[in-house]
């Protein structure tokens, strides 16, 4: 499969949108989760992103040997969009560093905003009101409305189910081409929930969790139980 050639005119549209940035409170930690289908808890590593030799397969947000480290802002969210039953489940909760500083791309619809607030994320709606404040050209005003409305839009290609080829090529135009080009780096996506329609995920690039992420908690539970979790390791 060649993805340019098979995804035609799309690649270069999202280029040009990658300057449009949201805010995410660092107050808040994103939680990880994995199946327990490895050995050694201890190594951290297993816990993080895929590394580039084993991101072998097409994610929601990443095309191969592109990894990303794949979050949400919400531990039973997390859980239940790895799509297992009666396994064992690792999850993890990841705190960012004072330090950090990550420029967020928000993919969603204004039906997700009861998420969005909840963890002080701006909101459409949000940025319909300062986009109208904007002092400059009517050019420009007209160019971000449209950036916004096309975020918005785009945000169904990562609800499509067992079909990851629009969204990966979304997730690599904004996380790795943009390192590319002249344009600002994007370091995180927030898309909303598969299995949730009040819940948003964040996707970010691996150099940005090295940097700003820390992990602080470890739980290990049946994904069939959500409330049964036992704390395993903690910083």
């Amino acid at each position: 499969m060649n993805f340019w050639e098979d995804f035609g005119f799309f690649k270069n549209s999202v280029v040009s949108m990658s300057g449009y940035c949201t805010q995410i409170d660092h107050s808040k930690p994103i939680y990880r989760a994995r199946k327990k289908d490895f050995k050694n808890i201890d190594d951290h590593k297993n816990l993080t992103y895929v590394p580039i030799e084993k991101c072998n397969k097409t994610g929601r947000a990443n095309i191969p040997y592109h990894p990303v480290f794949y979050g949400s802002f919400d531990p039973a969210c997390a859980v239940t969009e790895i799509n297992v039953n009666n396994e064992a489940v690792i999850l993890t909760e990841w705190q960012w560093k004072e330090r950090a500083k990550v420029r967020t791309k928000l993919f969603a619809k204004i039906e997700h905003s009861g998420s969005l607030k909840r963890f002080n994320i701006q909101t459409l709606e949000e940025y319909i009101d300062a986009i109208d404040k904007l002092k400059g050209p009517i050019e420009k005003n007209y160019m971000i409305k449209e950036m916004l409305n096309n975020s918005a839009h785009l945000s169904e290609l990562f609800l499509i189910k067992d079909d990851y080829f629009a969204s990966a090529i979304l997730g690599y135009e904004e996380l790795y081409r943009t390192r590319l080009s002249i344009v600002e780096n994007t370091d995180a996506i927030i898309y909303p929930s598969i299995v949730s329609k009040h819940d948003v995920n964040i996707a970010i690039h691996p150099e940005i969790v090295d940097e700003y992420l820390e992990l602080k908690k470890i739980w290990e539970l049946n994904s069939s139980d959500l409330e049964d979790l036992r704390l395993i390791w903690e910083s």
